[in-house]
């Protein structure tokens, strides 16, 4: 009788070993399963390009704004603090309009990151269908993403924010 009980708790032992050497080597990074960012291209006011690339080994706010929106006017002023507080932080906004509506806005706010053009297909690839929209990025992930109300209204982005600059960033 306890022979029949060594065996199967041997048998228990090993299928759970065997269960967790599968389940670990087919697992990924937390990382790895986050959604990738779609590939763009970006030209800002002065014609200096922006890609995806860009936000590869980086921690990062793409922010999606247009001069018609209030609120983006408050999100642009928002990231913009965000930017001086935190250096290691990349900042790209974007819209699609051009820069005759945009300049004066960012002038007036005097923002220190760069606001590019992209064309619409861009927000489209992200899934944006209203502004302000942002997404915050790690290693070329999509860590978190936010639409309409600013960041301080959205408790969630602000936290995913100072958890992503606190830690490393990829070297790959």
């Amino acid at each position: 009788m306890k022979t029949n009980a060594v065996r199967y708790a041997f048998l228990v032992l090993m299928v759970f070993i065997l269960t967790m050497l599968i389940s670990c080597s087919n697992s990924k990074s937390s990382e790895e399963k986050l959604e990738k960012i779609p590939r763009f291209v970006a030209t800002d006011f002065e014609g200096k390009k922006f890609t995806d690339r860009d936000f590869s080994k980086v921690v990062g706010i793409i922010s999606f704004v247009a001069s018609w929106c209030g609120p983006c006017k408050v999100e642009l002023k928002q990231i913009n603090e965000l930017a001086k507080k935190y250096d290691k932080l990349a900042v790209l906004a974007v819209t699609y309009e051009p820069a005759e509506l945009m300049k004066p806005i960012v002038d007036s706010i005097g923002v220190i990151f760069p606001v590019a053009r992209v064309d619409t297909s861009v927000f489209e690839a992200f899934g944006v269908d209203r502004v302000p929209a942002r997404f915050l990025v790690k290693n070329g992930r999509i860590l978190a993403k936010s639409f309409g109300a600013p960041i301080p209204q959205n408790a969630e982005f602000k936290k995913a924010l100072i958890t992503a600059l606190s830690e490393k960033v990829s070297q790959k």
